[in-house]
């Protein structure tokens, strides 16, 4: 039941517990050091997956290093013995700067995934045949960071990172605050340097079910003003320049802007706080939200009410039934023609665009519940309607959470 076989083959109705973390730690065990074995998170360098095996990590006055080596462990999968290892250095040459090198390796082995042609007569029936990838992968993932305080008040991050000897992503960041006006900022720049394909990735199932994931440059600027004692405003904009954007592309241009006011408390313990939210898309796709809620907290306890409304605008391509088998006869006899390619009959005749619109309505509750000062319980439950044959739904999410 892979992912890549069968989407409606990646849930199911049985109960299953997958371990986030779990492993023993020392410290100190050789100077200023951590010692762990188990199953955890990496959380510095080039990879941020998660391992069943062994992390040490020592520290020294303006440097430190770190391995890592063990089997590949996801949630969402069965456990994995495929290798993983990893390690890093970081120095400080000054106050206010610090410079790290990361690598990390991982691997993982497919049994029977070799890559195939579908026969030409599956097409043609329109019969169901497995999508393959890759047998065996391997990716070297080598990562350059800095950190550097300019002044106390502003703060640099860059970082590149290299996969198999060539540029894979830069990232530059800079955060900071503006006293005389009481404002903090965020400025991100994200560059995918090369198209991504398959690679070894724990952090999901889905991701390869997108195809490949093309260049873009990405922008964000995040600001976060005090306006009084009891009320804040924060305000986002993203831009998204993809260097392929087209309707099947995983990877798209968009504009995002969000606007987000918070007044903590208004009275008698009662906060408030509205959102807005606009996504837009190329080709006429998109969509904008809005959402208000108001909190309301006692000694223990707090209790959230709230409404969201969202709308969503879509490009779908229908096609004609009765020139189906001949799009399919055609691709299985030439790869590559349909739909990269241009079939005059096809484009002609088998195929129109919609542009559809969906409105979402929701309302929802929340219930926090401090029931000692290392206990929480938490409840919820929301009521959605839409413009689909299925509306309305109904969703009730409940959790425990102990800290120790």
């Amino acid at each position: 039941t892979s992912v890549l076989r069968d989407l409606n083959d990646a849930s199911g109705a049985d109960v299953r517990v997958r371990p986030l973390y779990l492993y023993v730690e020392v410290d100190d065990l050789w100077g200023d050091s951590t010692l762990r074995l188990g199953r955890q998170r990496i959380v510095e360098g080039a990879a941020y997956n998660r391992i069943d095996g062994l992390y040490f990590k020592q520290r020294h006055l303006v440097w430190d290093w770190y391995v890592f080596g063990g089997a590949r462990a996801t949630i969402y999968d069965d456990a994995l013995s495929d290798l993983v290892l990893g390690g890093g250095v970081s120095y400080r040459p000054g106050r206010g700067t610090r410079l790290s090198l990361d690598a990390y390796y991982g691997e993982e082995r497919r049994g029977g995934s070799d890559e195939v042609r579908r026969p030409f007569w599956y097409d043609l029936l329109g019969l169901s045949f497995p999508r393959r990838v890759d047998e065996d992968l391997d990716d070297w993932l080598v990562s350059l960071s800095v950190w550097q305080e300019v002044t106390p008040h502003l703060r640099v991050f860059g970082r590149l990172d290299l996969q198999d000897g060539s540029a894979n992503e830069l990232l530059l960041t800079a955060t900071g605050y503006v006293p005389p006006w009481d404002l903090t900022y965020e400025l991100s720049y994200r560059s995918q340097l090369n198209s991504l394909g398959d690679r070894v990735n724990d952090l999901t199932g889905f991701y390869r079910t997108l195809g490949v994931y093309e260049e873009y440059d990405n922008f964000l600027i995040a600001l976060h003003k005090a306006l009084s004692e009891k009320v804040a405003v924060s305000v986002e904009a993203e831009f998204h320049d993809a260097e392929n954007d087209y309707w099947e592309s995983a990877n798209r241009d968009y504009n995002r802007y969000a606007l987000i006011v918070s007044a903590q408390p208004l009275v008698k313990n009662v906060g408030a706080t509205v959102a807005l939210e606009k996504w837009d898309v190329g080709d006429g796709e998109g969509t904008w939200a809005v959402t208000g809620e108001l909190t309301k907290s006692w000694d223990s306890v707090a209790l959230t009410v709230g409404a969201d409304y969202e709308r969503y605008e879509d490009r779908i391509t229908y096609y004609n039934a009765p020139l189906l088998p001949l799009t399919r006869l055609a691709r299985s006899i030439i790869p590559g023609l349909y739909p990269g390619g241009y079939m005059p009959a096809v484009q002609i005749f088998d195929q129109w665009v919609v542009h559809t619109h969906e409105d979402i309505h929701s309302v929802y509750a929340k219930l926090r519940w401090n029931v000692c000062p290392d206990h929480e319980a938490t409840a919820g439950i929301t009521y959605e309607e839409d413009d689909g044959p299925d509306s309305p739904y109904w969703r009730v999410q409940a959790g425990y959470s102990i800290r120790f």
